[in-house]
């Protein structure tokens, strides 16, 4: 499985060896091209890197990282129309993929479009539900959007789209002297 843009730090793969899949081992293989493309990316080689992840959606269509991770490059090329045709791809094939909205409401916020960057942020929250296993994303959000963000999370939770509860957020061990019934925390 390739990479989404959240993952490319960590990641980290070696633009030589991804060339080597590529050139000797498989170069008609998707996730191949894909990944060379995030070892390029990663490296500053933007140009070649949107080569690959173009070949890689030449090869299979279907297959949504390169979508989500060309979109990526072409914000750092200052492309964010390209961005969005690729992002708005990459939705279309997997619309419940929280990054792929993510990273729309980076790019509509990037050209202006305030109240559309809003409304895929707000699908962004839906499809993080209740969960608090990706907060990282959801302070991602805020980091570009702080303000119209906030809004939209205290509009949400005060119509009850939004329910987090405080136990959620501070664990059960906070709780755990006020559920045996001893007094304090």
């Amino acid at each position: 499985m390739g990479c989404c843009r959240q993952d490319l730090a960590p990641m980290r793969p070696s633009v030589g060896a991804a060339e080597d899949v590529v050139v000797d081992a498989r170069p008609d293989w998707e996730e191949a091209h894909n990944n060379l493309a995030v070892a390029l990316q990663q490296a500053g080689r933007i140009t070649e890197a949107i080569v690959h992840y173009e070949k890689a959606i030449e090869i299979n269509p279907d297959f949504v990282e390169p979508y989500s991770n060309i979109s990526y490059g072409l914000q750092l090329t200052n492309r964010y129309e390209d961005a969005l045709k690729m992002l708005e791809k990459a939705i279309l094939l997997s619309p419940d993929r929280r990054d792929s909205w993510v990273n729309k409401s980076h790019v509509l916020h990037a050209l202006g479009r305030k109240e559309e960057a809003n409304l895929a942020a707000a699908r962004a929250l839906e499809l993080l539900g209740t969960t608090l296993d990706s907060i990282k994303d959801v302070g991602a959000l805020l980091v570009k959007l702080f303000i119209p963000v906030l809004k939209l999370v205290v509009f949400l939770l005060s119509v009850g789209l939004l329910r987090v509860r405080i136990r959620d957020l501070l664990g059960d061990s906070l709780f755990a002297h006020v559920d045996s019934g001893k007094d304090g925390l």
